[in-house]
């Protein structure tokens, strides 16, 4: 029997600009919770054609600077 081939995924790299998509089902939160903290100018964000993006080291350090009872 085959084993179908699978892609390997590639972890997301500090560097790297992600999408409100990712954000999402990463920390698993609402799309009205990201569009709060970004209205409130809490998390950076990045416009660019149109299209908004977010550098993944800074939505990293927002979300551990905001870490509930750790």
């Amino acid at each position: 029997m085959k084993h179908a081939k699978t892609k390997p995924t590639n972890p997301i790299t500090p560097s790297d600009w992600v999408s409100k998509q990712t954000i999402l089902q990463t920390f698993f939160i609402s799309d009205r919770t990201l569009q709060s903290w970004r209205s409130k100018g809490l998390l950076k964000h990045y416009k660019i054609n149109q299209t908004i993006l977010y550098k993944w080291s800074e939505v990293l350090e927002f979300i551990e600077s905001n870490r509930r009872g750790g």
